[in-house]
């Protein structure tokens, strides 16, 4: 899919649907919790456009259904206009030793400041590091990444090359890095509602603050009714993605979390977070919501 095909009138043409379509299961649907870090929003656009009367997709509708109405009409978007691009603060590439070392070292030695609950996770971290950057400084991994395009064109795949205007850069070893790519002007434009919301944090707790009163703030727009807020939150599935993270997502694709020690930690907040550390949730039983946003793409707000 290249960044030209991502905006709402060429996502209405049907060119990403096509392309989601002809794709086959990895896996047997509902055997396995996988993460849809980019394909997963494209698919939602797609039952927006044909739910919304006006057949507007994720980014139209937000616009004009939560942010102009809550008067976050320049601090809210998925598929950011280019007259606002000077807003955004860029992308920066990750310091991955910093996340190694914090979750490494004890407190004592000024480890910690990356918690990690999850202890599958932290060694995976902790091994994951040293072994991409012995990859990445040796060659290997570029060797690596070739082998499987060329597996993937044996296999019949698309031959075709990237869309020049991404801008993708590429740390030594040919490993791309999507801080670049997500830097791109042509990126921003288009929708990609899975990964590439321009947000500032008041926005998002605005949005979040919303929800847990039920819809809409005092004195402000309704975004959802009382009903649909019970609907969203209800239907938890619980599952383990990739067979270490628990996770309970409701029929909106929430995830509420979950700790061993009920009452503490994270343990009721309800959303989610990601690769870029940003992350937007609320507490509907405590009546608080939160955002918090930044520009060095990092795991630490993760776990």
């Amino acid at each position: 899919i290249a960044s030209e095909d991502l905006t709402p009138e060429r996502i209405r043409s049907g060119v990403v649907s096509d392309i989601i379509a002809q794709q086959r299961p990895r896996h047997r649907p509902g055997a396995k919790r996988i993460y849809h870090a980019l394909t997963r929003g494209w698919i939602v656009n797609e039952i927006v456009r044909r739910v919304d009367p006006k057949g507007r997709t994720v980014g139209e509708f937000l616009r004009d259904e939560v942010a102009e109405p809550l008067g976050l009409g320049e601090e809210l978007f998925i598929g950011i206009p280019e007259k606002y691009h000077h807003k955004i603060a860029p992308l920066k590439s990750p310091k991955m030793w910093y996340t190694w070392s914090q979750l490494a070292l004890p407190t004592y030695l000024g480890g910690g400041a990356v918690p990690c609950s999850i202890d599958m996770l932290r060694w995976a971290i902790l091994a994951g590091v040293p072994l991409y950057q012995t990859l990445t400084s040796t060659g290997l991994a570029s060797t690596a990444l070739g082998a499987v395009r060329l597996l993937y064109r044996n296999k019949g795949r698309s031959k075709k090359k990237p869309n020049a205007d991404m801008e993708v850069k590429e740390f030594p070893g040919s490993i791309p890095w999507p801080t670049e790519s997500f830097n791109a002007a042509s990126v921003r434009r288009g929708e990609v509602p899975s990964a590439n919301g321009h947000c500032s944090a008041r926005a998002l707790a605005k949005v979040a603050a919303s929800i847990v009163e039920g819809g809409a703030l005092e004195g402000c727009h309704r975004i959802l009714s009382k009903a649909g807020i019970r609907e969203a939150h209800a239907g938890v599935v619980k599952k383990f993605m990739f067979r270490a993270l628990p996770t309970n997502f409701t029929n909106a694709g929430f995830n509420i979390f979950r700790e061993k020690k009920r009452g503490e930690g994270r343990d009721g907040f309800v959303g989610w977070l990601g690769l870029g550390g940003s992350v937007m949730q609320w507490h509907p039983g405590r009546r608080v919501g939160f955002s918090y946003t930044m520009t060095t793409v990092n795991n630490a707000n993760m776990f």
